[in-house]
């Protein structure tokens, strides 16, 4: 898709291109892939529409093919609605332990002053389709998921491919390969991860979703749940892995093709590999392209962690 087509296929989009994690620059990522081959054609246009969430996924020719139909259409999920949320108000009454649900309303308040989801302050789940938010303890966080697959949003999803993942494996087969093409000789190799921040809350999801699906989550003190809607993809719904693993694909191939970078996609964590001397161009070149997209990486704290050595134990 050249770049008229590009800013075409924007400015036709159902809704504007949200601005959650940044400024996207859309027409440049999209000019990028098309000068580069990727093989996805519709995925800045569904940036700028926001991603489906229910219903068959589009195909994005990037993943082996492996037809999954959905266990439930999407009219037969409007019909069923107040079956479904019975179930879910019902679960929302088996209050978790306090520290917990505190956790989960601390996290659901931050999302709300950043915008990824709203209050709505009806309360009327009549004809929305209203998954559960909980609070899951990991180490030393507290993780918030939103379960959409109680409130039947899940069972509606079809795909045409089975999601494949970069793994630790195909970064160690890349390192092993190397040592074996240079034999006993080699130069070093550095290793670094490079981690997006809040990598589904950067993009928005298709307005029809956006309008039928509510959140519930229980507020400390409140006797009822609260309900939200959302402008951002949730954690919970197969349609937001479907549509970040195509973004996280789609960054991936630019800096593979586009700037020939060795380096890994797992999701929205980025691994590198590079020669010691080439370690501050890899580097600059991995920001600069997150950058030029409009993408929010971790850039302190725990997940900005250092170059680490990649070693050759010889038997």
């Amino acid at each position: 898709m050249q770049a008229r087509g590009i800013e075409a296929a924007i400015e036709n989009a159902s809704i504007p291109a949200t601005d959650i994690g940044g400024e996207k620059r859309l027409v440049l990522f999209g000019r990028m892939l098309s000068d580069l081959g990727f093989p996805d054609k519709r995925l800045v246009e569904d940036i700028a529409s926001g991603f489906k969430l229910s219903g068959w996924m589009p195909d994005s020719e990037l993943f082996p093919r492996q037809v999954k139909s959905p266990t439930l259409t999407q009219d037969a999920l409007r019909q069923s609605t107040s079956s479904f949320n019975d179930k879910v108000f019902k679960q929302m009454q088996l209050r978790q332990e306090e520290e917990l649900e505190q956790d989960t309303w601390n996290e659901t308040e931050h999302e709300l002053q950043q915008g990824w989801i709203w209050e709505d302050k009806s309360r009327d789940w009549t004809g929305k389709a209203v998954a559960r938010r909980f609070g899951l303890k990991q180490s030393n966080k507290t993780r918030v998921i939103d379960d959409c697959t109680i409130c039947g949003l899940n069972l509606t999803v079809g795909t045409k491919e089975k999601f494949a993942l970069h793994s630790i494996d195909q970064l160690c087969s890349m390192v092993d390969h190397s040592f074996e093409l240079a034999g006993k000789e080699h130069c070093l190799i550095l290793g670094r991860t490079f981690d997006l921040k809040s990598a589904y809350k950067q993009f928005g999801l298709c307005e029809a979703d956006r309008e039928l699906l509510r959140i519930a989550v229980n507020k400390p003190g409140d006797p009822n749940p609260v309900l939200l809607g959302l402008n951002a993809l949730p954690f919970g719904a197969v349609g937001s892995v479907a549509g970040f693993l195509r973004i996280s694909f789609a960054v991936w191939w630019i800096g593979v093709f586009g700037l020939g970078i060795a380096w890994t996609a797992y999701f929205d964590d980025y691994s590198t590999l590079t020669r010691p001397e080439l370690e501050a161009n890899t580097n600059w070149s991995v920001k600069m392209l997150f950058e030029l997209i409009g993408l929010t990486y971790a850039q302190d704290g725990p997940k900005l962690l250092p170059s680490a050595m990649f070693s050759r134990c010889w038997g």
